[in-house]
């Protein structure tokens, strides 16, 4: 009966732990083409940090149009990691630094499911490289 319970407790721990361990990350974002005409394609990436980092964890591209919303999807992002950045990127647009902390500056959105971060992100946040 021990060996049993014990059984059991284990595989609860198991299932939990299993849950628990990857969520997805959405972000919508529309890009407001600060260097490109309004039908100009762009690609849009969103690349998740560890806040601070220079290197990435996971990192998506997707084309877009300018003004019109792109969902952009990493899937099973591992639980370990929980403070994220994303980036868009035109590729005339080096001069802007447009890392936004998705927590602070990104409009969390109610998740469609309950494993998913849902966000809503817009380019206004971007400031140039250089400003302070």
């Amino acid at each position: 009966m021990k060996v049993f319970n014990a059984l059991i407790i284990f595989l609860i721990i198991s299932i939990s732990i299993g849950f628990g361990s990857a969520y997805d990350v959405e972000v919508d974002v529309t890009p407001k083409c600060k260097c490109g005409s309004k039908e100009e394609n762009i690609s849009v990436r969103l690349r998740l940090f560890k806040s601070g980092a220079d290197r990435y964890i996971y990192s998506k591209w997707k084309q877009a149009k300018c003004g019109k919303p792109v969902l952009l999807f990493l899937k099973d992002v591992s639980s370990s990691w929980r403070d994220f950045e994303a980036e868009i990127v035109h590729k005339n647009c080096y001069g802007y630094d447009n890392r936004m902390p998705i927590e602070k500056q990104c409009e969390w959105l109610s998740a469609r499911k309950w494993w998913t971060y849902y966000y809503k992100c817009h380019e206004k946040k971007a400031v140039m490289k250089f400003q302070k």
